[in-house]
């Protein structure tokens, strides 16, 4: 891929976070809660969204590896924008509520079935939940975890958000509804 292609591409990927946070507005979200953090680009917009938009909004993400810029660290430094070294299941373990998911996690098949389950009890009480499910390709194994996840709520939306930095097509799907399990009360 050359460098020019490259740059476009991270161009486009830099504003994805951006279109969450449109996308939380639409549905009126203000708690969230992410997993796979990466270098925080949707963990500090939304931290961004939600310090400009909610007093009583939060953001919750978790990562088992901390590689968030320093400087917006410092920048967001709140009891309402939390970091948490781990998975999701250590995020539910908090005991906090969000109307917003963003699952940026691991490929593999099952695992974003399990980020569900571990974080199911965490759907806010009040309306539906937004779910946004990044890596919806048939690469992955979580391609397949997504689909079933967006069957069974049968609302659902596929969208392109543009190529990876390798210059393969990339898409999210955004899932309305509860999910509801074995976590559930």
């Amino acid at each position: 891929i050359s460098r020019k292609s490259r740059k476009k591409i991270l161009n486009q990927l830099s504003k994805r976070a951006y279109y969450l946070t449109r996308i939380a507005k639409t549905f009126s979200s203000k708690r969230f809660i992410e997993v796979g953090t990466a270098e925080g680009w949707q963990y500090f917009t939304f931290c961004k969204y939600v310090r400009d938009n909610f007093e009583d909004g939060a953001v919750y993400t978790c990562d088992p590896r901390d590689v968030r810029d320093k400087k917006y660290i410092t920048e967001f430094k709140d009891e309402r924008f939390q970091y948490i070294q781990g998975t999701s299941k250590d995020i539910a373990a908090t005991g906090i509520f969000a109307d917003f998911f963003y699952i940026d996690g691991l490929h593999d098949e099952g695992t974003v079935i399990r980020d569900v389950i571990n974080l199911e009890g965490c759907q806010s009480k009040d309306g539906l939940a937004t779910w946004v499910f990044d890596d919806f390709d048939l690469r992955f194994g979580c391609a397949q975890d997504i689909m079933t996840l967006s069957q069974l709520s049968k609302s659902f939306k596929v969208y392109n958000i543009g190529d990876t930095a390798s210059g393969h097509p990339s898409h999210q799907v955004i899932v309305r509804g509860h999910f509801k399990g074995e976590n559930s009360q």
